[in-house]
């Protein structure tokens, strides 16, 4: 994600935001991350069953708690299928990197108080915008990030040696009204509790190590 987005910041500070260009980049990153994204999801499954079978009891209440965060984003990936109204995404979120997709770069927006130094997700947006020009892509894309968070949360538990409080915790996260309010809306909250959760289960790893943190992680959490 991180990677990405930064990539499209440079390309359109380069003057590199044609439809065309970023269609086949999307392209090409759907190529590359498939068998990617396939192995995360392997090894994610080959955890999760492991620990259930290392464990004592029967898991049913595990696997109530992901049915029902499931369930939960179902209900609300029905609001991201509509064209957007909210009003931040109309202004900013997915406003600026529409208007980026028009002039072909980052250009500069003194109109708009809230553009800014333009943010990892809004490259995103367009990313989404150059394939689908009324947000609908953008807002299913912003929708999936409270999965990511979901298993975020459930593998920082994992990690700490607690499925099931990862699970809860997951669970809980997903039924909040404010996250359900903020994940149909494109805006960004989301995006940065990801990262910032990505980030905690980096620096535990970093601290878990034997040999001690290595530059490469430390750049990682940064």
């Amino acid at each position: 994600y991180g990677f990405v987005g930064t990539l499209l910041l440079l390309l359109g500070l380069c003057g590199f935001w044609d439809v065309r260009f970023l269609t086949a980049l999307l392209a090409a990153l759907v190529v590359v991350g498939a068998a990617g994204l396939r192995k995360l999801f392997g090894s994610v499954q080959n955890a999760f069953l492991r620990t259930i079978t290392e464990s004592s009891r029967p898991d049913v209440f595990s696997s109530c708690g992901v049915m029902f965060i499931v369930l939960v984003w179902l209900y609300v990936l029905r609001y991201a299928l509509i064209p957007e109204t909210f009003y931040d995404a109309l202004l900013y979120h997915l406003a600026l990197p529409a208007q980026y997709l028009l002039h072909g770069r980052i250009n500069p927006t003194p109109w708009n108080s809230y553009s800014g130094i333009p943010a990892l997700p809004q490259m995103l947006s367009g990313l989404s915008l150059a394939i689908e020009p009324w947000g609908i892509a953008a807002s299913v894309m912003h929708c999936s990030i409270l999965l990511w968070c979901c298993v975020a949360l459930i593998g920082l538990g994992r990690r700490l040696g607690r499925l099931q409080t990862g699970i809860l915790a997951a669970a809980i996260f997903a039924s909040t009204p404010v996250v359900i309010g903020e994940s149909f809306r494109v805006s960004v909250g989301l995006e940065w509790a990801l990262m910032e959760l990505c980030c905690l289960t980096v620096v535990l790893a970093i601290t878990e190590a034997q040999s001690g943190p290595s530059l490469p992680s430390i750049i990682l959490a940064g």
